[in-house]
């Protein structure tokens, strides 16, 4: 007998309505609930193009991650309302940029080391040095005066001077994308050298796309998404959605799913170099309605699980934040990471360990000094900074 339940149909949107969740969406678009119909009998289905485990899945904490370890307590660097909603976050040279999802101003940066801050910049707008949806801090390779934003919404590159007593109108160069249709689709660009940059969207016709100085988009190539090809684009688009870092000396690219216990890695040519050893492999879950005959994609259906909610790359390592807690029908998704798995670039999986301070929403690292910073929004905005040394037996 055909039972009766409720399938969300998701729908990307191209803009962010709202600032305070920059994940929630296609941690490259914003909300998508579209339409809902009512569906006949529901099947689930995990990974449809790998072969099922039997649903069985890692035990769990209760918070839901099995990973034990070192805890990383940290200490406060900088905090304060001003901060906002402090999400993505880059080292430049000295100094700690970071993005504010509360808007006006868009960017902080701050001395890295005694987290003083040097300014603070960027209003809602389209003028220069203006933004509407501030979505990745880029550097240039071996570049430490400026850093450039990507702007979701208005697509466009803008650079900003990191160095106090500059003025900040010397430091303005703005790079407008140029491109039609799925093109468009840009999530996460990064500088290959000082002309050159590779991005990261949800393209149809592969991963990545090349662009050129002059803003320029070309073809897509490189590893599509997962889920194969039973399951509509759409759908896999809104379950695969997350993040991906760029390594220009190593020409690598990580990239991690919010929604997924799974990290690929591809080289600059789009050619699949491994996908990593995750310690809680597990993918986004599917409904399939035999009324519409189609799989559909529901963030809290029943065993859906929040994956790596950031990763970031250094020369030899990639580190990305995970979580691991279930999603609850009626309640928001769980909002950043308690532990941070760490990898080599072959995807071997090194170890990890667990953040004193939970639901960091993003992360930033440098090796050269051996330390992690992590953004907070509870239980007040803060960003925090963490030494590794001693964290795995490769860090000392």
């Amino acid at each position: 007998m055909a039972t009766l339940s409720w399938t969300i149909t998701t729908m990307p949107l191209m803009t962010r309505t709202n600032p305070g969740s920059r994940h929630v969406g296609l941690g490259l678009v914003a909300y998508p609930l579209a339409r809902i119909v009512l569906s006949g009998a529901v099947v689930l289905c995990l990974a449809c193009d790998r072969p099922s485990e039997g649903g069985v899945r890692p035990s769990v904490d209760a918070d839901g991650s099995s990973l034990s370890g070192p805890v990383a307590m940290g200490r406060v660097l900088v905090s304060g309302d001003f901060l906002g909603l402090p999400d993505e976050m880059r080292v430049i040279g000295r100094r700690l940029v970071v993005l504010d999802d509360s808007g006006d101003p868009y960017v902080h940066v701050f001395d890295r080391e005694n987290g003083n801050l040097v300014r603070s910049l960027g209003n809602t707008g389209e003028g220069p040095g203006d933004y509407q949806g501030p979505w990745e801090i880029l550097s240039v390779p071996g570049e430490t005066q400026f850093a450039w934003i990507f702007d979701l919404t208005l697509k466009r590159i803008t650079r900003i001077s990191v160095e106090d007593g500059v003025a900040q109108e010397s430091g303005f160069r703005t790079i407008n994308l140029v491109g039609a249709g799925n093109l468009r689709r840009v999530h996460i660009p990064a500088w290959i050298n000082d002309s050159e940059l590779i991005a990261y969207g949800g393209f149809e016709g592969g991963s990545l796309v090349n662009i050129g100085i002059d803003g320029a988009i070309g073809s897509p190539f490189g590893p599509p998404l997962p889920g194969g090809d039973t399951i509509p684009y759409i759908a896999r688009l809104t379950a695969y959605q997350g993040r991906a870092a760029f390594e220009p000396s190593r020409q690598l690219v990580a990239r991690s799913y919010l929604n997924a216990g799974r990290i690929d890695i591809w080289d600059f040519s789009g050619r699949t170099i491994a996908t990593a050893d995750v310690p809680e492999p597990f993918d986004p879950v599917f409904s399939y309605s035999t009324q519409r005959d189609e799989y559909s994609f529901r963030l809290t259906a029943n065993g859906n699980r929040s994956g790596y909610s950031d990763i970031e790359v250094t020369e030899d390592y990639v580190f990305a934040l995970f979580s691991g807690q279930p999603m609850e029908a009626g309640q928001p998704p769980p909002e950043g990471g308690d532990a941070v798995h760490v990898y080599d670039w072959s995807g071997t999986y090194m170890g990890g360990f667990r953040l004193g301070q939970p639901g960091a929403s993003a992360i930033a690292v440098d090796m050269e000094s051996m330390t992690l910073w992590t953004a907070n929004r509870r239980p007040e905005p803060q960003i925090r900074v963490h030494s590794l040394i001693g964290l795995l037996p490769e860090f000392r």
